[in-house]
């Protein structure tokens, strides 16, 4: 099971065990409001619902005309959009139906309306992108990272093939220009060349054949990284490990922005809690996240505490909480 994977699984299994509440306080130091929604734009994020099982839901990105799409016993995860926004592809996490023991993620497809549900295996019958985190390629196909590979999939035949090299073998010397290390989830370049991955913590530029072409940060903890609509900034997730130092409940998780080559770094959310998932608006002006909030002053922030989706602008300014609910809400994506 994947970094993000597991995260958001972790967040999910802690909240449903500890029932944790907290009351939040937006961030309203700006006086600057999020540029104005396109009420077309459509955005999903997966919903804790009763124990161990989410569902899937679509929202405007104002945060009004909620919908259930996914109604289904286990957890629904992850879910991104195609290229063109007709579909959505999402991990499933299922034991029953693997036979395999434990959550098992295989990696399913459907309209955005949560008709046609295909699910994709292996010639074997084992399934696909077993605990991994699904992303659309620009040419529709999907691609997942698993043991150090990335693979792809084609939606219309189910073909699963391998995209980059295996790990280097016992007596091997590793190639140092190929990545065979992925924390789970990549993000395709527009021209479909090239993706951005987290690998060793680190935020890396890889061509599709695994070769490295720039490792983008470093020194951190950096996650989910996503470009941005005109492949000029990369969005991600910073985790400054302070409260490895001081043991603390509170784990400072940041979203940030670099340029696409790796400079220009700023901070976008200042919250004293766990940032993650972020998305881009289809204009590139602002980000969807999931998060945890900003505590207000008289609590200590917890690391488990349930998640809303907020929205912000990319100068950091104008910070809204979409859901404000009591459930725990994770892993937004923007439909393009």
């Amino acid at each position: 099971m994947h970094y993000r994977t597991f995260f958001t699984v972790a967040l999910l299994s802690l909240v449903s065990l500890t029932g944790c509440g907290r009351s939040l306080e937006l961030n309203t130091s700006s006086a600057a409001t999020a540029n104005p929604a396109d009420p077309s734009a459509q955005i999903v994020f997966s919903r804790r619902m009763e124990g161990m099982n989410s569902d899937l839901f679509v929202m405007d990105d104002t945060g009004n005309n909620l919908r259930q799409i996914t109604d289904t016993p286990l957890m629904e995860l992850d879910p991104t959009w195609s290229p063109d926004g007709s579909r959505l592809a999402f991990s499933y996490l299922n034991s029953e139906e693997t036979g395999l023991g434990g959550f098992v993620g295989q990696v399913f497809s459907m309209r955005a309306d949560g008709s046609d549900r295909v699910g994709y295996t292996q010639a074997d019958g084992k399934t696909a992108a077993q605990g991994s985190i699904p992303t659309w390629s620009p040419d529709g196909s999907l691609s997942y990272a698993y043991i150090g590979t990335i693979w792809s999939i084609d939606p219309a035949t189910s073909t699963i093939r391998q995209l980059t090299p295996e790990r280097s073998g016992p007596g091997q010397d590793p190639n140092p220009n190929i990545i065979t290390e992925y924390d789970g989830w990549l993000d395709w370049s527009a021209d479909g060349q090239s993706f951005v991955t987290s690998s060793g913590s680190n935020i890396v530029h890889v061509k599709a054949d695994g070769t490295l072409i720039k490792q983008l940060t470093a020194q951190s903890v950096d996650r989910d990284p996503v470009w941005s609509p005109d492949g000029t900034q990369i969005a991600f997730v910073r985790d400054d490990q302070s409260h490895v130092a001081d043991n603390s409940v509170s784990w400072p998780n940041d979203v940030f922005v670099i340029n696409a080559d790796g400079s220009n770094l700023r901070q976008i959310t200042t919250t004293r809690g766990i940032d993650h998932s972020p998305a881009w608006s289809p204009d590139g002006k602002r980000i969807v996240f999931s998060s945890e909030g900003t505590p207000q002053p008289s609590e200590e922030p917890q690391p488990f505490n349930p998640n809303d989706i907020f929205v912000i602008n990319v100068d950091g300014s104008g910070l809204v909480n979409l859901t404000n609910s009591p459930e725990h809400e994770v892993a937004p994506d923007w439909q393009p």
